[in-house]
């Protein structure tokens, strides 16, 4: 049985609204600087230590409101709406965790931000995060985000080889929260440092990993890797097709759940 935590609403009717939490702020801001195409879908952007729930048709890597440690989640279907619900559970400076409901028909799942410490000597700290979080719940989970590591040498280009262990240590962490690579289609890399050769580095830094019951409820995700020009980051952009999962619904307006928390409270976080 899940909680009824208080809420935060606003109505499609209106003008469309955001709630931010950035740099320890808990907002309203209107979507102005959001752009949409033509292909209607909903989109919930995750980032760290940014998260921005939009109710918007879609969002375009390279706009202003883009962060270069984006994830953005693309639930799209053919016709009819969908009821979407996200509930912030807990964050961090390098992680954001909330669980999400696509109509009040199907099961919670998560869906983690994360964002890896960039300093070698910390990365076990990134690890010990994940393992913390696979541990709180049997949900069906969906991690993406900035790991900042690399699962094998092919997915670095220029400079010297990645220490083996690096790469042991990410490839074991990932086994343990039983979260496997969806892949992508797109650029290889997710990372260039913006030097011309033969200083050039790339990497694919950023990925989607989800667990078997995740990838059992969305059978049909894709995962592409969009450049943005405001970034030496790709952002993550996650699409969910039309599965079996979904009940197709009247339109309803989306709500944005902080279990937990309240505003005054996020203020001074």
């Amino acid at each position: 049985m899940n909680p009824r935590p208080r809420s935060t609403s606003t109505s499609t009717k209106t003008d469309f609204k955001s709630i931010i939490s950035q740099k320890r702020r808990l907002v309203d801001e209107p979507s102005d600087d959001e752009q949409v195409s033509q292909r209607p879908s909903k989109v919930i952007r995750i980032s760290t230590p940014l998260l921005d729930v939009t109710n918007s048709e879609a969002v375009t890597a390279g706009s202003p409101a883009a962060h270069h440690e984006s994830a953005y989640l693309e639930l799209s279907r053919a016709r009819g709406a969908l009821d979407i619900q996200v509930l912030l559970q807990h964050y961090s400076n390098n992680h954001i965790d909330v669980s999400v409901q696509l109509d009040d028909s199907q099961e919670w799942w998560r869906f983690t931000g994360f964002y890896g410490e960039p300093d070698t000597s910390k990365r076990e700290l990134s690890w010990n995060l994940l393992s913390r979080l696979h541990d709180q719940s049997s949900r069906a989970w969906l991690c993406a985000g900035d790991f900042n590591e690399i699962l094998d040498q092919s997915e670095k280009y220029g400079g010297s080889l990645r220490p083996t262990w690096q790469i042991r240590n990410f490839r074991a962490a990932l086994d343990k929260c039983a979260l496997s690579d969806l892949g992508f289609t797109g650029p290889p890399f997710t990372w260039c440092n913006r030097h011309s050769e033969p200083t050039t580095l790339r990497e694919r830094l950023d990925r989607a990993c989800a667990n078997m019951e995740w990838t059992r409820t969305f059978p049909d995700v894709s995962v592409r890797h969009e450049p943005m020009t405001c970034s030496d980051h790709t952002a993550l952009i996650i699409r969910l097709t039309d599965t079996p999962v979904f009940t197709r619904k009247a339109a309803r307006p989306w709500r944005f759940e902080a279990l937990g928390y309240n505003r005054s409270y996020v203020r001074r976080w």
